[in-house]
């Protein structure tokens, strides 16, 4: 980013990974089942007397690619008045 800032100012940054770039669980891998399980979706999911469902298609991969695109096509709509860029990020576990 610092490099890549400095060559192009008006630069958009985006970054999707399972468990964020900072904080606890940062450095946990992460992937479409254990956003499902971890953000609590499958708990919605399968019978009273038996294991928690998998989703399909994937609601996380699908909804933080489409949060990614939504903070890129804003940025890119706000960044060339402002002048400045743009760094966003996604946690795959939040958008499920």
């Amino acid at each position: 980013w610092d490099v890549m800032h400095e060559i192009n100012p008006g630069l958009i940054y985006a970054a999707i990974k399972g468990f964020g770039t900072y904080g606890p669980y940062s450095q946990y891998k992460g992937w479409e089942m254990v956003a499902q399980a971890v953000g609590g979706a499958m708990a919605t999911t399968g019978y009273p007397d038996r294991p928690p469902v998998y989703l399909s298609p994937g609601v996380g991969d699908s909804g933080s690619g489409l949060h990614a695109a939504i903070g890129i096509r804003s940025a890119s709509a706000t960044s060339p008045a402002r002048g400045s860029a743009s760094k966003w990020r996604c946690r795959t576990r939040w958008s499920t």
